[in-house]
């Protein structure tokens, strides 16, 4: 997935390594917690992972348009800062800075507040960075931020599944719920054997939304889509479990939530909702709804095509 590129700024390269560092330095700080910990029955949040390479970008975007009230590391002290009547927070301080989540933050940049500006021309990867960076300058071992619905992007040269995928699927495609029509959940990958399954180890992990886990993620080319409780549909990506794209039902209050399986035929994803039963298409490409219909049923199953 490319990002886009931010116009060269006149800023050395220098002083962004020091604004880096100075991030960094602060790891032996007693911080608080963050992200805020959840209980077993809250929602789950579906996360970023955070680069060096997304620091970096953030750091730059932060030189061109904070650093002339907020200063280099976050802590006020700009060229503006004197002209201010009313002083900006320490960006640099955890206990203020823990009080705003990732959205909140992105929306003050976007929208901006009394006397800081908006910047609605930030958008995209470049927010998402600029939220990163940001939020490191208080909280120093940053690795994800809660910014899942700026992420919002396609599958890429999605081929649409056919009726003979389904009944010949490729070895690394896993296409319905027990993969072939038998039934039988048989892999023909030869990868991982009897020689060798001792020495898998945990490649990546995510968090799932709470309630009845028995679901069977559904595999093509490269991307998983993988059903929540809660009516909850996702795409990441199966070789590092980045969110490509996500979509999300009204939230199920009461009742049986668990969902065993989704269903994808040409470039639809098929679910049936748990909450007021609809049968739903969603475009695999991006997770847009493109249709619904009312069902009637108690149904313990997903759909098949």
């Amino acid at each position: 997935m490319g990002r886009r590129s931010f116009p060269p700024l006149s800023v050395s390269s220098l002083s962004i390594a020091i604004l880096l560092m100075s991030t960094i330095a602060k790891a032996d700080v007693d911080i608080p917690a963050y992200p805020p910990q959840r209980d077993g029955t809250a929602p789950a949040v579906a996360t970023l992972n955070v680069s060096a390479a997304m620091l970096q970008h953030g750091a730059t975007i932060f030189q061109e348009i904070c650093k002339s009230c907020h200063g280099n590391s976050g802590a006020g002290g700009g060229e503006l800062w004197a002209q201010l009547s009313a002083k900006p927070k320490d960006l640099s301080e955890p206990s203020r800075m823990n009080y705003f989540s990732d959205m909140e933050l992105a929306s003050v940049i976007q929208y901006g507040g009394f006397e800081m500006p908006a910047h609605p021309h930030i958008r995209g990867d470049d927010l998402i960075d600029l939220v990163a960076f940001v939020r490191s300058l208080s909280y120093a071992d940053l690795r994800e931020i809660e910014l899942h619905s700026l992420s919002q992007k396609s599958v890429t040269d999605f081929v649409p599944v056919t009726t003979d995928m389904l009944e010949n699927p490729k070895a690394d495609d896993w296409l319905m719920y027990r993969r072939t029509y038998d039934a039988w959940a048989y892999s023909p990958l030869s990868q991982i054997n009897k020689q060798n399954v001792s020495g898998l180890q945990l490649a990546w992990s995510r968090a799932m939304e709470p309630g009845e886990q028995e679901t069977t993620p559904l595999v093509h080319d490269g991307v998983m889509y993988l059903a929540h409780p809660g009516d909850v549909i996702q795409a990441l990506s199966a070789s590092n479990g980045d969110l490509i794209w996500e979509y999300r039902r009204n939230k199920v209050v009461s009742g049986k939530t668990r969902v065993r399986n989704i269903a994808i035929y040409e470039d639809k994803i098929f679910h049936i909702t748990k909450h007021e039963q609809h049968l739903i298409a969603l475009d695999a490409r991006n997770g847009n709804l493109l249709w619904e219909v009312p069902v009637v049923g108690n149904f313990s199953s997903g759909p098949i095509v």
